[in-house]
């Protein structure tokens, strides 16, 4: 069971978790009351209709209503004008209050006086592993070895070739709903085709989450962020020859663990271990992941990025050193 401290906004409205469920449904911003704060407890990052079993929200049950997007609008007359960007959110039911969670952040309603709801009753979840997918081979000193065939004593080399040990190797499978909508994207997994870097850079095809950082090495970094070499994530770099992967049914991630965050080589192409200092009260992630912070708690406490040599690029600097390499 992991547990996060969350913002939710309570609906003030008498409508139902079926009404709500209406395409398109518009709801005047008044209807929402102030945000909250509170404990949620949860055992994999995911809001669905188990979660009435298993979550709950300041001591309370969670009873699942659905998820997807909500847009500001403003209502006139003859119709509704969008009037801002939709923004992901998770829409449940505790102690009689229907809450939505944004978990992006909620939407801008400066000129708003409504939101339209576009949502399904399929799950959504709220924060994404940082991982390999099953099939990755990653570098060894005996060569390349299948992500999931890694064990803890086993040892990697990163991109420089130096030899570190594994202390964890944790996973697990994600089943994706069918008929994915926009604002569950951050569910696909990142496709990074063969030699999208250059000669190599991926040997094969390369998987994995939206959040696994890449290490980028371009003039065209050292251009635009003073520094040769820069940790982008996945999904930052999606363009033509790095696409979301929307053909998955089911997802199987794998992390490995070492003693420092080092960078490996996933198909030849440079990236992250897993960094346990990314797990924090506010960030709930993958159950597994959970296993590993309480299994190396100095590890959580005391695990330093690799901030001074590969500086961290957030995804609007991802995507524009993407354009500048295409």
């Amino acid at each position: 069971m992991a547990e996060s401290t969350i913002a939710a906004t309570p609906y003030l409205g008498t409508l139902s978790a079926a009404e709500l469920l209406t395409r398109h449904l518009s709801l005047p911003c008044d209807l929402f009351g102030a945000p909250v704060s509170g404990i949620l407890n949860d055992s994999d990052g995911l809001f669905g209709s188990d979660d009435i079993a298993s979550s709950s929200f300041r001591c309370l049950p969670i009873s699942h209503i659905g998820s997807g997007t909500v847009r500001p609008a403003s209502k006139l007359t003859g119709g509704v004008t969008p009037v801002g960007a939709a923004v992901p959110t998770a829409v449940f039911r505790a102690g009689g209050t229907i809450y939505f969670h944004f978990p992006e952040g909620p939407p801008k309603t400066t000129s708003a006086t409504a939101l339209v709801l576009n949502l399904t009753p399929a799950a959504y979840r709220v924060a994404d592993p940082v991982c390999f997918h099953a099939g990755t081979r990653i570098a060894t000193p005996i060569g390349e070895r299948p992500v999931e065939s890694l064990l803890p004593g086993d040892t990697v080399i990163d991109w420089k070739g130096i030899e570190h040990e594994i202390l964890w190797v944790g996973g697990g499978k994600t089943d994706l709903p069918i008929g994915l909508i926009s604002g569950f994207s951050k569910w696909l997994p990142v496709r990074v085709v063969k030699d999208a870097f250059g000669k190599g850079l991926p040997s094969r095809d390369l998987l994995l989450s939206q959040q696994h950082r890449l290490l980028m090495a371009s003039h065209w970094a050292e251009t635009l962020f003073g520094a040769h070499d820069v940790l982008v994530p996945a999904r930052a770099m999606v363009g033509m020859t790095v696409t979301f992967e929307r053909h998955l049914r089911r997802v199987q991630y794998y992390h490995v663990l070492c003693r420092s965050h080092v960078i490996l080589l996933a198909n030849g192409l440079p990236a992250e271990s897993l960094f346990l200092g990314d797990i924090t009260p506010s960030s709930p992630e993958h159950s597994s992941v959970t296993q590993a912070m309480q299994a190396f708690p100095e590890l959580h406490r005391r695990m330093k990025r690799m901030r001074a040599d590969y500086p961290m690029l957030r995804p609007r600097e991802g995507r524009l050193l993407a354009q500048s390499l295409a």
